[in-house]
């Protein structure tokens, strides 16, 4: 799952020949990092007969909010699916995007989620992980430059509407194998904020748009990447410029749907 650092603790055997373990076993992890790295993990356990691990539950602190594991027995003595479950409670995107060190990218919002892991005789992958933004959504300003001649209009109309984007709903889903490569599917509704900041910044060009931006943009994207590489498409999460720049030069490393004004509701 990744690098293990610092891992500490003692076990108190009631079976030494079984490896039979006292209840409610702890040990602290200093670092885990999957692609991202977690610190300062405490899990509690128990070791069972016949070779299964108890997990009563282990949690990080994890960018201004909690990464908890679910309690779980795994049977580790027979050839059978090992399921683990991470939930995400309460992250903070500008935490994480701050410890992520993007440049040029501002967003707010609180996050929950839940990231079902399985290992088994193929490896080890995740199946309907999905992250969701907590109600009153957040907001997204991208601050990058980028030359009118990169866009194309409609590219153009969506990178304006970035500059000042608050959402409502934002969720993104992950799928895939842990030592190959993860399909993450994002999706967000939003308003641009401040539309006479294009039409001031744009010239001609931007005062003509800036009606346009006003109206409710929906961005569909889909990146696959390995795990590992998931850091950095995490950028295109909250950087779909991007994917903006990507579609307009003619390149497909991630393959969006092309970002549609929707009806305000």
């Amino acid at each position: 799952f990744g690098p293990v650092t610092g891992l500490k603790g003692k076990i108190h055997f009631t079976d030494l020949l079984n490896l039979v373990s006292a209840p409610d076993q702890q040990v602290t992890v200093a670092e885990i990092n999957p692609g991202i790295a977690v610190t300062d993990g405490v899990i509690r356990y128990t070791l069972l007969p016949d070779q299964k691990l108890a997990v009563a539950g282990g949690k990080w602190p994890f960018s201004g909010g909690t990464l908890t594991l679910e309690p779980t027995v795994l049977d580790m003595g027979q050839p059978v699916a090992r399921r683990l479950t991470f939930r995400i409670d309460s992250l903070d995107a500008a935490t994480f995007v701050q410890h992520l060190d993007f440049k040029n990218i501002a967003v707010t919002g609180k996050f929950d989620g839940v990231l079902p892991i399985v290992f088994d005789s193929r490896g080890g992958r995740i199946e309907n992980g999905a992250l969701k933004v907590r109600p009153g959504g957040g907001t997204l300003s991208y601050v990058g430059d980028v030359t009118n001649a990169e866009l194309g209009r409609v590219a153009r109309i969506a990178f304006d509407a970035l500059k000042s984007m608050r959402y409502q709903q934002l969720t993104i889903e992950l799928n895939g194998d842990l030592d190959g490569e993860i399909v993450s599917k994002v999706r967000f509704d939003g308003t641009n904020d401040h539309p006479e900041e294009s039409a001031k910044s744009g010239g001609i060009i931007g005062r003509i748009l800036a009606p346009v931006t006003r109206l409710p943009f929906r961005f569909n994207i889909t990146i696959t990447a390995p795990f590992r590489g998931l850091v950095n498409s995490a950028q295109t999460f909250i950087d779909p410029s991007i994917v903006l720049r990507n579609t307009a030069a003619g390149s497909t490393p991630v393959t969006p749907a092309a970002p549609t004004s929707i009806q305000p509701r």
